[in-house]
């Protein structure tokens, strides 16, 4: 047993040495060969705040298990050849009015607060019998 905790505890230290010692770029510069260009087709989202807002979105539709990012996009994210992207967009720009009408510059509402992880947005609330 002593000889496998002191393997374990060497790859452990390796691996924490790695992660604080070699520079990583960030999730979205990360591709074959290194770092990549910035997104291309941004219509709505920012590249400063893009990559934030797409890690939510899995969650918020409930899409984890069927296919995450590639439930709305094709393998060149780029592309607007899914009809779900396209839907998607159009229903970032509504949050986006919708909390602009506030004018506080506060989130009031997300694509949680109807969807609920649930591709399918909630339109009433259903009594509980």
């Amino acid at each position: 047993m002593p000889k496998l905790w002191n393997l374990f505890s060497t790859l452990a230290a390796t691996a924490i040495l790695a992660a604080v010692l070699v520079p990583q770029a960030p999730l979205h510069a990360q591709g074959k060969g290194g770092a990549k260009a910035a997104p291309k087709n941004l219509k709505v989202l920012t590249s400063e705040t893009f990559m934030a807002s797409m890690q939510a979105f899995p969650v918020a539709l409930g899409v984890e298990a069927q296919g995450g990012c590639n439930f709305c996009h094709e393998a060149d994210r780029s592309l607007d050849t899914k009809p779900a992207k396209v839907k998607a967009r159009q229903m970032i720009e509504m949050v986006a009015e919708i909390n602009g009408r506030f004018g506080d510059g506060a989130v009031h509402v997300t694509c949680w607060t109807c969807h609920q992880g649930s591709t399918k947005p909630e339109t009433q609330r259903i009594p509980k019998k």
